[in-house]
């Protein structure tokens, strides 16, 4: 008699799982990349209030970027899914649902535990697609460079963005035209200033040039943060946040993001 065929990918399982070891396997790392770059989606899509001495523009505030509604209906979408497996599978088990502050992060991880158990499920092979789902939803909006960049602030108040590449940008609420290059000179210069975590930095970084890498760069904060030179660390932690993420000045890296890179490009290859 032969083993039965797993009914993800067709290949025979001697294991007797609804759906084989290997598929189990991919729709674990599925979870894992989903519970690591929830974070990243959401900084992406809903944007961070930025800490500093002062706003783009002048005065006292704060920077925020803009809301991408779609990409927060699409991660919306995503916890939805996630959650939900997350109940079906405590309900099946007797086990309490997963609690936490960010639920999708919090779903992906705990069905990190029960991948194994779900294979031998008939609902196995709905579950992995989901999961398979969920990664390739906050891995796309983690990663994707943003349709406008940020260019600084309007006299009149506004914040001013333009298209990637264009040489003006127009105020939607007066009308002004402003040279994107000398604007953007003024946005790095206040943003110099200002302390922000790792994830709102390379959310920084994606914004001012579309081409970075994201993970790249808050990898390299990470990197630099821990690497010493003559005993002194080559970015300085200057505190941490109400939720202890360590706080790195602004200006001290992007100066170095803008150096040939040791440790390799911090730009996505074209």
């Amino acid at each position: 008699m032969s083993d039965p065929t797993c009914a993800a990918c067709q290949r025979p399982d001697p294991t007797g799982g609804v759906c084989c070891h290997d598929c189990a396997g991919r729709a674990r790392r599925s979870l894992h990349i989903v519970a690591d770059l929830t974070g990243d989606a959401r900084d992406v899509a809903h944007g961070q209030a930025r800490r500093g001495t002062g706003r783009v523009g002048g005065g006292g505030g704060e920077v925020r970027l803009p809301l991408n509604l779609a990409a927060t209906a699409r991660l919306d979408a995503a916890q939805n899914e996630l959650t939900g497996w997350a109940r079906h599978v405590a309900g099946e088990r007797g086990l309490p649902t997963p609690a936490g502050a960010d639920p999708l992060e919090v779903a992906a991880r705990w069905l990190t535990g029960h991948v194994e158990w779900l294979r031998f499920r008939e609902e196995a092979f709905e579950a992995f697609e989901a999961f398979g789902d969920a990664e390739r939803t906050v891995t796309t909006i983690a990663d994707r460079p943003p349709e406008r960049v940020i260019v600084g602030a309007c006299d009149c108040g506004a914040r001013l963005y333009a298209p990637r590449g264009a040489a003006v940008a127009t105020c939607r609420d007066c009308g002004q035209r402003w040279d994107v290059d000398k604007s953007r000179d003024i946005l790095r210069r206040h943003l110099a200033k200002m302390l922000a975590t790792p994830a709102e930095i390379a959310t920084m970084a994606l914004y001012l040039d579309p081409d970075a890498d994201r993970r790249r760069v808050r990898h390299l904060i990470t990197v630099w943060a821990t690497r010493r030179r003559g005993g002194v660390p080559l970015i300085t932690m200057r505190g941490r946040d109400a939720a202890g993420a360590p706080l790195y000045r602004v200006g001290e890296v992007l100066d170095r993001l803008s150096r040939p890179a040791e440790e390799g490009p911090v730009r996505r290859a074209s």
